[in-house]
């Protein structure tokens, strides 16, 4: 790896024992397509590699000989397979409808099958090959599940029987046969997801955090679950599922009143402790969608706010991570955390299976307000790898230190791509983070995953040609006006 000694955020820890680095095997952006390309999520392949889903307009290469082109003007859904060493495989660009369409969340089985959430917003028709067609059912964000074979085939899809209002589908897991998914339903009507699969919240007007779950051979619904009770909008935006069939659920929910999910033989209710901004939301379920626990910040300060945005589930504990702003607060069985900076910073909150909080991390240290989301996790046994984005100051270089030697720092108020692993026991081990020449230079880690081999791989994007460097590698999109997919290994 190419480093240099006077970049803190791109070189390793001076001290060996201070930090691991996570060092860059291999990036890769789209060769051409002027009119630009979005990476939203990755998923290990069931061999080695990897699929990516996400967005691209027109025409883009993507190198090794595969193509794509969407068939009109309009944003289409991608997915691209690349092979462990960056090269692509194959890829697929909607190509059916005039109107925006976008792979925002990716699955694969062992079988090398692939489950796509792709989100739609409005009552076209859009056509994802082999005869596999979706029609959306409202006007507005919403959802739908393309299942693909491991060469990017169409083999199903899936949308609700009826809709009386918004729905949005926003993370996917498989497992054993089942897909989950989180989401909202918005409102008090009834939304019928499949024969005999219905669910219905009690408060017109807001968005209900919402899990699905569909038989992965043919996309029958099997069984749903919303809030029973709430007082204002719930969401979920990460889901996993544990060898035992639980079920986890990450994401928010605000106001300071209860909000019940049904379990067995009693609701399960939790409350928020903010009534202006976001309270952190977890829920687990059983294989039966009853709930089993549910968890939230306790004492949130006044004007704080925290929130998850992605999960990831180990042999022993679940991973939440989002982003966290206020004084010290609780987590439960005497949990806390204080922010160092008076901007948002991203955290990870680690629960043992049974509900029990173990840990929570964010920074140790931090200057000139540094900007920290935590968007997506994935779990091994070597430890918790967190991809998401972090903002510098204009006015002064801002540094955010997770851990002894473990840090980034970035003199613009522009999104940088940001990479931190740690430790099962919470301790910071190393960070990536991306860094630019100028305030036009943007990155994002939206996606992680673990591939088969153990490569860790982080899905985002890069905007217009503005160069950035990540691990000591310069990236610049083909495309000068607009997003270009950015996909990279690192050796974890």
């Amino acid at each position: 790896m190419d480093s240099d000694p006077d970049d803190p955020v791109n070189s390793p820890p001076d001290d060996p024992d201070a930090g691991e680095s996570l060092e860059l095997n291999w990036g890769e952006t789209p060769r051409s397509g002027s009119a630009g390309s979005y990476f939203a999520a990755v998923a290990a392949a069931s061999g080695e590699g990897l699929v990516i889903g996400g967005s691209a307009k027109g025409t883009i290469d993507f190198g090794n000989a595969i193509n794509t082109t969407a068939g009109s003007s309009a944003t289409a859904a991608l997915l691209v397979s690349y092979d462990s060493d960056g090269d692509a495989n194959w890829a697929f660009q909607e190509s059916g409808s005039a109107d925006y369409s976008n792979f925002a969340a990716v699955a694969t089985d062992s079988s090398g099958n692939i489950y796509a959430l792709v989100r739609i917003k409005t009552t076209s028709t859009w056509n994802f090959g082999n005869g596999i067609t979706v029609s959306g059912l409202v006007s507005g964000n919403h959802g739908a599940v393309v299942k693909f074979n491991a060469s990017g085939t169409a083999q199903w899809s899936y949308v609700p029987t009826t809709a009386p209002d918004r729905y949005e589908f926003y993370d996917i897991a498989v497992a054993d046969g089942t897909i989950y998914i989180a989401g909202i339903q918005r409102g008090n009507g009834e939304f019928t997801y499949g024969s005999g699969v219905t669910a219905q919240a009690t408060v017109d007007g807001r968005n209900h955090a919402l899990v699905l779950t569909l038989d992965a051979t043919n996309g029958t619904a099997q069984d749903a679950a919303t809030t029973t009770a709430s007082l204002w909008d719930s969401v979920f935006e990460g889901i996993g599922v544990d060898a035992d069939g639980n079920v986890y659920a990450a994401g928010n929910m605000t106001g300071t009143g209860t909000y019940s999910f049904a379990g067995n033989p009693s609701d399960i209710d939790v409350s928020g402790s903010t009534s202006t901004n976001f309270n952190t939301l977890i829920v687990s379920f059983d294989s039966n969608l009853d709930a089993r626990w549910a968890k939230s910040v306790d004492n949130l300060g006044a004007g704080g706010s925290a929130e998850f945005f992605g999960l990831a589930v180990g042999s022993n504990a679940v991973y939440a991570v989002g982003s966290f702003q206020g004084t010290a607060n609780g987590f439960g069985n005497g949990v806390s955390y204080a922010s160092q900076s008076d901007n948002d910073e991203g955290i990870v909150v680690a629960y043992d299976h049974n509900g029990t909080t173990q840990w929570v991390s964010g920074l140790i240290s931090a200057a000139n307000d540094p900007e920290i989301y935590y968007i997506d996790a994935a779990t091994d046994s070597g430890g918790v790898y967190v991809g998401g984005y972090f903002l510098g100051n204009s006015t002064s270089t801002a540094t955010a230190t997770f851990g002894t030697g473990v840090g980034v720092e970035s003199s613009f108020e522009s999104e940088m791509a940001l990479v931190v692993k740690y430790d099962l026991d919470g301790t910071a081990v190393a960070a990536q983070g991306a860094s630019g020449e100028s305030s036009d230079a943007y990155s994002y880690a939206e996606g992680i995953a673990i591939g088969s081999d153990g490569q860790l791989y982080a899905a985002g994007a890069v905007t217009d040609d503005v160069p950035v460097t990540i691990g000591g590698t310069t990236f610049a999109g083909a495309s000068a006006s607009g997003a270009n997919g950015l996909v990279i290994s690192f050796n974890p």
